[in-house]
Order: structure tokens, then C-alpha cells, then sequence
């Protein structure tokens, strides 16, 4: 997490000094876009992380609940703790979910974690809440700074599209310039019909 805070920070000085430097926005933009990807990845590798080492407490508990930060949420909240019935997820999942999860637990062969496996997955469940604070904390400032330099945009695509399409155009002048009919494809892997020629998927 510390990696992600510190090169952030580092953009955000000389990107709040002059809104209006297209070179520096694009490249701030960039930068943003680029740390999401990274954060939703790692927060990918360690849910893989805490459902490897807690699926001898509760193998059935990934089949149930699938989203990443969900997932290490509940582990969170159970624990070794046998009886889930006493603990409370209405703050996680659905109703329907949380009975589910409830009943399943009743019946469920695992097992409880040694101290040093729990203080692991606890661990792990602290810094994938971290990393979503993270990204939270980019996509905030992303959304901030966007309703400045293009608001318009901003209102008809929402923050987050609006700043991936100005990063990948390189910039607000040159989003402004692109034939609309090129619009739709920024940032797509051009792919070829096999037997024509790429150059009938050029853009215009």
C-alpha cells in the first residue's frame, strides 16, 4: 500500500499547481489509471491468498461469496469462530447471503486455523481493505480534479471514464480533435478479420 500512497503523492503537487498544463494532466491521469490496475490486481492475488489458507476453516465460504473484498470481509468478521450464528455480517452481505453463509457454516467440515495461519489471513484481509482504501482515495481525487479540467465530459460519461478516455487520447486537446467515429475504440486491441487487410481497420 505504501508503494501506491507514495507514488501518488508524488504527482499530486506539480498536477495541483497548473490544471492547465495538458502534458501534465495526461501524464497524471496515466499514472492514476495505471495504480488502479495495479491495486484491483493485487487486491486479485491476495483474496487468492486468504481463500487458499482459509479454505481449511470454511472450503465452502468462496463458492458463496465471490467478490474479492467481500470475501476478506467475512473472513475477517468470522474467524475461527465455529458458531457463526454469532457473528454479525449484516454489514457485508445481503440477508439472503448471511443466511446462507449461516446455515452452511452449521454443516461445514473445516477445520479451526492454528494462531499463526489466523494472524496470517488476518493479516491479509487488513491489507486488501487497505488497498481498496487506496484505490478509493486515487478515484476520489481522480473524480475532483476531472470536474475541473473537463466538467462537461465529466457529466456525460462520469469522472472515472472521462479521465481513462483524456489518458489514453493523450490529453485534452487531442480528445477534443478525435473524429467521433474513433471515439468508440480507444484504448481497444485492434483485432483483424482473418483474410482483409489491417489497414480497413485503421481509424479514420
Amino acid at each position: 500500500a505504501y508503494e501506491y500512497v507514495s507514488t501518488f503523492c508524488f504527482f499530486i503537487p506539480a498536477f495541483m499547481s497548473s490544471h492547465t498544463d495538458s502534458t501534465l494532466c495526461c501524464r497524471f491521469l496515466v499514472e492514476c489509471n495505471k495504480l488502479v490496475v495495479e491495486i484491483d490486481n493485487d487486491i486479485v492475488n491476495v483474496y487468492n491468498y486468504i481463500r487458499d489458507r482459509y479454505r481449511s476453516k470454511f472450503p465452502e465460504l468462496e463458492s458463496l461469496v465471490q467478490a474479492p473484498l467481500d470475501y476478506a470481509a467475512v473472513v475477517k468478521a468470522i474467524g475461527n469462530e465455529m458458531e457463526v450464528t454469532n457473528v454479525n455480517l449484516d454489514n457485508i452481505l445481503p440477508p439472503s447471503t448471511v443466511m446462507v453463509v449461516t446455515v452452511t457454516a452449521t454443516t461445514t467440515n473445516g477445520q479451526p486455523l492454528s494462531d499463526e495461519a489466523l494472524h496470517d489471513v488476518m493479516g491479509a484481509c487488513d491489507i486488501a481493505k487497505q488497498l481498496d482504501e487506496d484505490k478509493m482515495c486515487i478515484l476520489k481525487l481522480v473524480q475532483m480534479s476531472m470536474e475541473n479540467i473537463a466538467p462537461n465530459l465529466s457529466t456525460c460519461v462520469g469522472s472515472e471514464i472521462a479521465a481513462k478516455l483524456m489518458g489514453v487520447a493523450g490529453g485534452l486537446q487531442s480528445l477534443a480533435t478525435i473524429p467521433a467515429c474513433n471515439i468508440q475504440v480507444l484504448g481497444a486491441k485492434r483485432k483483424h478479420a482473418a483474410g482483409f487487410s489491417s489497414k480497413t481497420a485503421m481509424p479514420h
